[in-house]
């Protein structure tokens, strides 16, 4: 199509913006060569997402037909110059030039187009005649005036359908016109495609005619729905007479029958709501009763159901507080651009004169599902495309992203040029050849300050030795922070300069995976105990051994301890095992291989393994069974698809929910955790935590043990510290995880169908395998932590929830990228985005249970008590299912 040709032009345009942006897309079991991301001689030029990958227009008709497209109208003009229209439009009538999106002037436009209009003419006129044709049987006048309307309405509807069909090629809409037998249909479980046998509303559906409203009905409509709009939240496009509108939570019961269904995207979300009948256009009643005409009967008053089923122990979480106590209340559905996986495309019937199309939308969080038909082909097209094109722009094209967009006009509004002298001192500018543009927007404030966090907080260079130089510009370690903690002999120091870094620290980086060496990430300045982090070495099949590691290991062990002197009584409550009471004869240095043991000697075929503890004296080796990535998205699929399934066995609940191995998992990951706090708090000795890479469960253990250490990480502003430091700088790959601007199976976006031939979706070919939601996981820990010890968080599980709505969501540009590097050097995110840890303090209260006075204890409970007191966050998971989970609540709790 038009859309997708500019976006290819548009993506070949900006594809030098992203050289360096290179985002490791290993599988986190099989690993590859190392490879520098980042060589010595490399200049850092940062991306200017938000200047040059310039959206285009979703949809745009042809010049000719002078017809809206989806939210530029063909005539409008503007007091500036116009952008330069994409190049598959380059025959454009130059009386209607083609405006950015975002151009103030864009506003509404009417959804419904000849195209759809005649279809839904046609259907109407059929309808009729068929009706009338079935009740002509009382006279031989009424048989003439049938057989004249009949041959009128025939007449028509040819007409119709052949304007129809002209207007759609005039258009030049591919549609696919998909045919499928009348005993199929395709209903999709967010795991693909499965076909099941149609329900009988699916075979006889008649769509009624588009409704009309002008641009200020809408955009009241949409403001008494949802308030006001988010900053740079522009509509692109509004469809109404929707029909067969759900929602996997079944929310969408909640909408009285007599209501109409309209459709709103914008930048940001996607948004379906209720309103008042198809007659007015708006609300036509304000009483708080319905009213049950019957014929020959008087006017029955019957109060609202839906008042009471709300206000009853009965409804599910998601609808509970909804406030509609009358008929015309709007219900609301909305879901955030980004955090779709597909979108399907169904031709409900292709036999019939009215082309009826069911979208069909799957959710990246918990196999959320929202559906609904569409009047025409015209509009059901238009949606398609404008959902490919917003939803899964693809990696090429993140300016797509509402995070840039929100701030797009501010951040352009800054732009100042400054000569190409100051590039290199500059980290905030963008090199064009002769000049530099530089992006005066004030950064927000970052979280994790290594200076201010490890020298000043935590006194670590009391004990350690501070690397300022060594990866000041990631030429070390592309995926670390820029400074980084190690031993503290001068041997390993970094020397004072960027280029004179110890050689023995470059071979012990060499000798893990992605140059990953052991680095400290938490320590105590009082009793020396300490937490490092690393990826696997290369080990191999041939035993390799590096003397450099073994040595740098040698020197973390050989900081000086204090020895346990608890109660043995004591240590096995607490532990419940006696292998953990204490460490073996010897050992000064604890080795915790996160993977299962057999995940670990199968990579030795790939090069990599684990330490041989012959070889690395005074050291102690463990492997905690914690699950890859497949494991946890497969888990994660399961209990996604247990939540929101409608038909469960609620006796055997626990069960099913065990089934799924979503607990066991998270299990497996705490008792992770629990072992690093123990040996770290209870015996002082350096524990070092790694997986393959060190960036995906390595961040998870390494992290929830700090929440059990250090009170300061259970605060609001310390538990975001502890997500900057142990998963963004610390390179866990947050856009590689999460599929930003990526559906499923996408690696770049675009289009492909499914093998069904009923289905058209919007995904293309690819590797989907490096898709897992390990931080979902985290925070369900993170979790099982607050919901056992509440008062020890100054948060509570709602922080949690929120945080977790928008891992997905790309409203904040705070978890995008996967690396310190790709943020700060090459896409500049705090300048250009805005920042979730601030809308989440200014929207979140501190919780009502926190005790500020165990700010300063250690939160190590029995392990058996944390271990079998898991339970599944039905908040997060049940979120969108449509049987009722958790019994309702009042708003303050």
């Amino acid at each position: 199509m038009a859309l997708q040709e500019s976006r290819d032009l548009l993506s070949e345009d900006v594809d030098h913006l992203w050289d360096g942006f290179a985002i490791d897309s290993d599988d986190d079991d099989v690993d590859v060569d190392d490879v520098d991301v980042l060589d010595d001689t490399e200049t850092l030029t940062p991306v200017d997402l938000l200047m040059e990958s310039v959206p285009v227009q979703p949809a745009a008709a042809d010049s000719n037909n002078n017809e809206p497209v989806l939210g530029v109208t063909a005539t409008a003009t503007t007091n500036t110059a116009p952008a330069p229209a994409p190049a598959s439009n380059q025959n454009t009538n130059a009386n209607s030039p083609w405006m950015h999106p975002l151009h103030p002037s864009v506003l509404f436009q009417d959804s419904s187009s000849p195209a759809s209009s005649a279809s839904a003419s046609a259907s109407t006129n059929a309808t009729t005649s068929a009706s009338v044709a079935s009740t002509s049987t009382s006279g031989h006048l009424l048989m003439k005036q049938t057989a004249g309307m009949l041959s009128s309405f025939a007449s028509r509807a040819a007409h119709s359908i052949q304007s129809s069909a002209a207007a759609l090629e005039q258009k030049h809409l591919k549609i696919n016109n998909i045919n499928i037998n009348n005993n199929v249909n395709v209903n999709g479980n967010g795991n693909g495609n499965i076909l099941t046998p149609p329900s009988s509303s699916q075979q006889t559906v008649l769509m009624p005619p588009a409704m009309t409203l002008d641009p200020q009905a809408k955009a009241q409509l949409l403001k008494n729905a949802v308030g006001e709009l988010l900053p740079g939240e522009k509509v692109i496009m509004f469809l109404t007479s929707l029909q067969n509108v759900k929602d996997s939570s079944h929310s969408h019961l909640l909408a009285s029958p007599q209501q109409d269904w309209s459709c709103a995207m914008t930048f940001y979300r996607l948004i379906l709501l209720s309103h008042g009948g198809s007659s007015s256009g708006s609300s036509s009643s304000s009483s708080s009763d319905s009213t049950d005409c019957h014929e020959g009967q008087e006017h029955v008053v019957v109060p609202d159901w839906r008042k009471e089923w709300v206000e009853s122990a009965s409804v599910s979480r998601y609808a509970q507080h909804f406030s509609g106590q009358t008929n015309n209340a709007s219900v609301v559905i909305s879901i955030p651009l980004a955090s779709m996986d597909r979108v399907d495309r169904v031709v409900l019937d292709p036999n019939m004169a009215q082309d009826v199309s069911l979208l069909k939308i799957f959710g990246k969080d918990n196999g959320r599902m929202i559906q609904f038909a569409t009047t025409g082909a015209g509009d059901a097209a238009r949606a398609l495309e404008a959902l490919q094109t917003y939803a899964f722009p693809g990696r090429r094209n993140l300016g797509y992203l509402f995070a840039f967009e929100s701030r797009r006009e501010q951040v352009m509004a800054s732009m100042t040029t400054t000569p190409q002298t100051t590039i290199a001192t500059t980290m905030t500018t963008q090199d064009t050849g002769t000049a530099s543009n530089v992006i005066a927007t004030p950064p927000t404030v970052r979280r994790f300050d290594a200076e201010r966090e490890w020298v000043t907080r935590q006194g670590v260079h009391h004990q350690w030795h501070v690397w300022r130089h060594a990866n000041a510009q990631y030429q070390l370690c592309a995926s670390y922070p820029h400074m980084l903690v190690g031993p503290m002999p001068d041997v390993l120091s970094d020397a004072g300069s960027i280029t004179n870094v110890s050689p023995m620290i470059r071979q012990t980086a060499v000798f893990r995976s992605e140059k990953r060496l052991p680095v400290l990430t938490w320590g105590n300045r009082n009793d020396k105990a300490s937490i490092w982090r690393c990826s696997q070495p290369k080990v191999g099949l041939q035993g390799n051994r590096s003397s450099a590691d073994e040595r740098f290991l040698a020197q973390i062990g050989a900081a000086p301890y204090r020895t346990c002197h608890f109660p043995r009584e004591w240590l096995w409550q607490l532990t419940g095992d006696a292998d953990l009471i204490t460490p073996p004869q010897g050992v000064r240095l604890v080795i915790l291989d996160l993977r299962p043991k057999t995940s670990a000697i199968a990579n030795r075929t790939g090069g990599y393994g684990y330490e041989n503890t012959s070889y690395y004296t005074g050291s102690s080796l463990t492997f905690c069974n914690v699950g890859n990535i497949h494991a946890v998205r497969d888990a994660y699929q399961k209990v996604s698809s247990l939540c929101t399934a409608e038909k469960v066995n609620d006796v055997q609940w626990t069960s099913l929910v065990e089934d799924t191995k979503w607990l066991q998992q998270l299990r497996y990951i705490l008792s992770a955790s629990w072992q690093t706090a123990y040996w770290a708090h209870i015996h002082r000795l350096p524990v070092v935590v790694h997986c393959s890479h060190g960036w995906d469960r390595t961040s998870q253990v390494a992290a929830l043990a700090q929440l059990m250490l250090d009170g300061h990480y259970r605060t609001l502003q310390g538990f975001a510290t502890l997500v900057e430091k142990d998963f963004m700088s610390f390179g866990h790959p947050f856009h590689t995880r999460c599929g930003h601007g990526e559906g499923r199976g996408e690696r770049g976006g675009g289009t492909s169908s499914h093998p069904s031939s009923s289905t058209t979706s919007s995904s293309s070919t690819g590797d989907e395998g490096q898709i897992s939601p390990i931080f979902i996981q985290f925070l369900d820990g993170v979790y099982q932590l607050v919901n056992q010890y509440p008062h020890y968080f100054e948060f509570s599980t709602r922080y949690l929830l929120a945080l977790s709505e928008h891992v997905y969501s790309c409203r904040f540009g705070t978890l995008l990228c996967d690396t310190e590097r790709e943020r700060e050097v090459v896409a500049n995110i705090r300048q250009r985005t805005h920042c979730l840890w601030e809308f989440l303090e200014e929207s979140m209260e501190r919780s009502v249970l926190y005790d500020p006075s165990t700010a300063s204890k250690v939160l190590l409970m029995p392990q058996s008590v944390l271990l079998r007191n898991v339970t599944l966050w039905t908040d997060r998971h049940a979120l969108y299912g449509p049987k009722p989970t958790l019994r309702t609540l009042p708003k303050n709790v």
